[in-house]
């Protein structure tokens, strides 16, 4: 083998460490999308589970939140509740 040879076969060994190297840290990078993604689902299946919740007696019951606060109370309950939220903003925002 020439001098030229074995150069050219050392740099390609550091180029073959330098691309595992990359595998490596693609093959983690790629780790953490796929615990990204796992965590983002497990949230959205609680939120869906919990508007699920509060949808059931609805349905069970049979009422229909529009059509109920299309009503004269609906449009009262409305006007009550409205100041309330506002306190219970404000107190969050005071709450450390």
């Amino acid at each position: 083998m020439t001098t030229q040879n074995l150069i050219r076969d050392n740099n390609n060994q550091g180029d073959q460490i330098h691309g595992d190297e990359e595998v490596i840290r693609l093959r983690q990078h790629v780790a953490e999308l796929e615990q990204e993604l796992f965590d983002q689902a497990a949230r959205t299946n609680d939120i869906v589970a919990a508007a699920q919740d509060r949808v059931y007696w609805l349905d069970r019951w049979n009422i229909d939140l529009n059509r109920l606060m299309a009503t004269p109370l609906g449009r009262c309950f409305r006007l009550v509740i409205r100041p309330a939220g506002s306190v219970r903003r404000i107190v969050r925002k005071l709450r450390p």
